[in-house]
């Protein structure tokens, strides 16, 4: 009995390639697409015999090469792919596509080809690639092909030599070309955050550190777990921020899978999706994959049901004409636009059960150190979930006035305090206004011992 190969290795090349440059050659490079599932018969008869719906017929992109510079007769490095991403069927199509490389992120299609997993098997196949809209063209009418795609050679991989499926991956990301959201007088203050789609929604997984006054930023690398993701192949969003004392601006974002992070392909575009579409918007910078590794073990942090938490305000504004402030502070579940369009109206009345936690009043104090207190991991929507601390000066004769908020999870704050050195964490609140940016300390004392589940 003939055993089924774990993976395969082809290498590709490109002949005479059409030129889509203008005073130069084309910059190609290869994607290859699977359908995800087969589609179901749509007459199939289901439960309550209703039939099926059939199931997505979408390609996925299982591979992209590297772009080879200035060249119509290309070949890539050997590309590796395992079987199941062939939908375990030799016989199912997959698409191959090539693209030549534009710097704006509008990569013209050269050509593309259908075949299946035993056409690519044969010996030294060559497939004409068809672009449509050329072959379609009625100033093309001598039109063939747009070039051929070879597969030079391929080998296949058993199980023994298969790479294992690593767990998780340590990836150092960078950014180029950012668009400046400080204006003439300063640079984008740049971090990013990493989300899974999880229940047909996105939910935070991780956050970078801020860099401070640059366009093109190079973070420290992060460790990833695949089980945090659901996989390699689910959808995750990539977003870039500038931090302001005020809050954060979206710079742009790059919708992708996790497996994209393992191709030699190492550009990807970020989008700004309200600037999408309009007249002249291209792009609003350049997601660099600057370094890869898989990791052989991936340290996930253990998470409790609950966490005991002190805070500590240090060098408050001041907000009482003939005195200091009388500072308190609120936990909300997630984030919320608290302070709308006057900071200044709030919670003469707290909406019942709106807050997860009201502290004590600290009256005449601008280094307030408050009672300690416990936060609930489920009620702020699990580890990965935002909640918002909002701050206070309590008016006796009016409204509170607003001094500032911080928006953080639990993650967040395992991450903050991995390191050894900091017994206690100095978070910055954000304010609508520059004379009361304020600060505060976040010192986790204990955890529950009851892990979450």
């Amino acid at each position: 009995r003939t055993v089924q190969p774990f993976a395969y290795q082809f290498e590709f090349s490109g002949v005479h390639l059409a030129n889509m440059d203008v005073g130069g050659k084309s910059d190609p490079f290869l994607v290859i697409r699977s359908t995800p599932e087969k589609v179901v018969d749509a007459f199939q008869v289901g439960p309550n015999n209703r039939p099926n719906k059939p199931k997505s017929n979408k390609l996925k992109t299982i591979y992209i090469t590297e772009k080879i510079n200035d060249n119509l007769n290309p070949t890539w490095k050997p590309v590796f792919i395992e079987f199941d991403l062939f939908n375990c069927d030799k016989y199912a199509e997959v698409q191959l596509d090539v693209y030549d490389y534009d710097d704006d992120g509008t990569h013209d299609l050269i050509g593309s080809c259908k075949v299946s997993l035993f056409e690519m098997l044969m010996n030294k196949p060559v497939f004409p690639l068809i672009n449509n809209k050329h072959k379609d063209s009625y100033r093309l009418t001598s039109y063939r092909n747009s070039g051929l795609l070879a597969i030079k050679s391929y080998r296949e991989i058993g199980m023994e030599e298969a790479r294992q499926r690593p767990p998780g991956f340590r990836i150092g990301l960078g950014a180029k070309k950012l668009a400046n959201m400080d204006g003439f007088f300063g640079k984008s203050d740049p971090f990013f955050v990493i989300s899974a789609k999880k229940n047909k929604v996105f939910e935070p997984v991780t956050k970078s550190e801020v860099i401070s006054d640059t366009l093109s930023p190079t973070w420290k690398p992060i460790e990833l777990s695949v089980q945090s993701f659901g996989g390699l192949d689910k959808k995750i969003k990539i977003e870039v921020y500038d931090k302001d004392r005020d809050g954060q601006q979206l710079i742009g974002e790059h919708l992708g899978t996790l497996r994209e992070f393992t191709f030699p392909f190492k550009e990807y575009h970020l989008i700004h999706p309200k600037k999408k579409g309009t007249l002249g918007y291209k792009y609003s910078g350049i997601i660099l994959v600057n370094s890869f590794e898989p990791l052989a073990y991936v340290c996930q942090a253990t998470y409790f049901s609950s966490y005991t938490i002190k805070l500590s305000g240090k060098a408050l504004d001041r907000k009482d004409f003939a005195g200091k402030s009388d500072p308190f502070f609120l936990v909300y579940p997630k984030a919320r636009n608290s302070t709308k369009k006057k900071p200044k109206t709030a919670h003469k009345k707290e909406k019942p059960n709106g807050h997860l936690y009201k502290s004590e009043v600290i009256h005449q104090n601008l280094n307030p150190v408050w009672k300690a207190f416990t936060l609930d991991t489920n009620q702020c929507g699990g580890p990965n979930g935002f909640f918002q601390i909002e701050l206070w000066d309590q008016d006796s004769k009016g409204a509170n006035d607003f001094l500032g908020k911080l928006r953080t999870s639990i993650a967040e704050l395992h991450k903050a305090f991995e390191s050894k050195e900091l017994r206690a964490r100095e978070f910055a609140l954000t304010n609508k206004y520059k004379h009361s940016f304020v600060f505060i300390y976040f010192q986790l004392i204990k955890t529950v011992a009851h892990p979450f589940t």
